[in-house]
Parts: C-alpha cells; sequence; structure tokens
C-alpha cells in the first residue's frame, strides 16, 4: 500500500510497517467481496489503523504459579 495514497484524515508518519501489511491484507478482502480497489484501500487502511493490536500475549491465561507454589491453605 502506498503511503502517498493516504486517505484524508490520516498522517503517513503514524503508519507503521506492520499495519501497512495489515491493511493489504484487508484490502484484498474486502475487494474479493465486491468493493472497490479505491474504497477498499480506504477502508482498509482505517481498519488497520484503528485496530487494537494484541501484543501476542494471551490476558487471563494460566497461572504463572509453577505447579510447587499451589494453595497452601490446603
Amino acid at each position: 500500500m502506498a503511503r502517498s495514497s493516504m486517505p484524508d484524515g490520516i498522517s503517513p508518519n503514524k503508519v507503521n510497517a506492520a499495519q501497512e501489511r495489515r491493511a493489504e491484507h484487508i484490502k484484498e478482502r474486502l475487494v474479493a467481496q465486491g468493493v472497490g480497489r479505491d474504497e477498499a484501500e480506504k477502508r482498509a487502511l482505517r481498519e488497520a489503523i484503528d485496530e487494537v493490536p494484541s501484543g501476542g500475549r494471551a490476558v487471563g491465561g494460566a497461572s504463572t504459579k509453577s505447579p510447587d507454589q499451589g494453595d497452601s491453605s490446603t
């Protein structure tokens, strides 16, 4: 996705490489759904920027205690 074709209201300085890659995937999905390329590019970039990254960490996952640090009340 070329930085020169940023939709209105989006600064090219605020878009990182990962967001551009996500936007490209989103754009292809939208085009496959029948959205025109220009409109798909605008929507995809906005969606990629607005998306909250997961950061790769599971929230509320397994306990960090080791098995021998179990509850001492039993």
